[in-house]
């Protein structure tokens, strides 16, 4: 496994990552445009975006005053776009309409604007495209369309990391800064250059007392990664059972700590996460 690429993250010194999708206009859902140069094309005009709804539960104080709170989870999170399309004829416009509806309806998706100079994403989905049609208009039609949020939170589209080098100790801390204005998943990525009689790995955010721990043979040249963001755990790429609970990332610095148990290790760590937003 030395010398590849993780998650677009260079490992052991190489020069090339994974390419990764880089936008290059203001408005993108699953890397289609929709924000066109020129006159002809589609054009977002204005968006209008709230916070995510929040859901909390509450049960009343026994023989006091107020309430006490139960759960408190961020919901859903509708997005409008506001626009145009445009052609230079009446077809040309039916079939730019058509195309805009191919590669907006599908379930789930990845939006992407340029907002306060950086790009921000969310997975979410089309739910409603409100066309109107004066029936004079037969080379620019407005539009409405709104999405309805599969993750509460916005997050930055490139990944934040940090990385150590040949740690020999069988108890290696690091730490992770969460800039964002919520949660964040963490993706830690555990890659052993030696290996004597190993026999699990944990990681534990310090900060917050959350371990997610494997009981696995491990050996030289394997990968572990623990992947907060998809909620499993793997070794070379294979989902493996795993105890505890995978952390999460509060807002500020936090410290973690991937302890081994074995005899001997060598390991090289790369932590990263996308920092999450309430807004974009």
């Amino acid at each position: 496994m030395f010398g590849i690429s993780l998650f677009g993250v260079p490992l052991f010194a190489e020069s090339s990552v994974l390419s990764a999708y880089v936008p290059t206009e203001e408005f993108t859902f699953n890397t289609y445009g929709l924000q066109n140069p020129g006159q002809y094309g589609i054009h977002i005009s204005d968006f209008d975006i709230v916070s995510p709804t929040r859901d909390f539960k509450t049960t009343p104080v026994p023989g006091g005053h107020g309430l006490l709170l139960q759960e408190d989870w961020f919901r859903e999170n509708p997005i409008t776009l506001h626009g145009w399309i445009s052609q230079t004829n009446r077809e040309q416009l039916e079939n730019k309409i058509h195309e805009f509806m191919r590669n907006i309806h599908g379930q789930g998706g990845t939006l992407i604007l340029k907002n306060g100079g950086t790009f921000k994403e969310i997975e979410t989905t089309m739910q409603t495209v409100e066309f109107i049609n004066p029936h004079y208009a037969i080379t620019r039609k407005e539009f409405n369309v709104t999405f309805q949020g599969i993750k509460s939170f916005w997050r930055d589209n490139a990944y934040s990391s940090q990385s150590l080098f040949d740690e020999a100790s069988l108890s290696i801390d690091g730490t992770m800064d969460n800039t964002g204005s919520v949660v964040a998943d963490p993706i830690v990525i555990v890659i052993f250059s030696a290996a004597t009689a190993v026999t699990g790995v944990s990681l534990t955010n310090t900060s917050t007392g959350e371990q997610v721990s494997i009981s696995s043979a491990i050996n030289s040249g394997d990968v572990v990664i623990f992947d907060s963001e998809q909620k499993i755990v793997t070794v070379n790429g294979t989902e493996v059972e795993f105890s505890g609970v995978l952390p999460e990332l509060i807002v500020g610095l936090n410290s973690y700590t991937i302890d081994v148990t074995g005899t001997s290790s060598t390991v090289d760590i790369t932590a990263k996460h996308k920092n999450n937003y309430l807004t974009p």
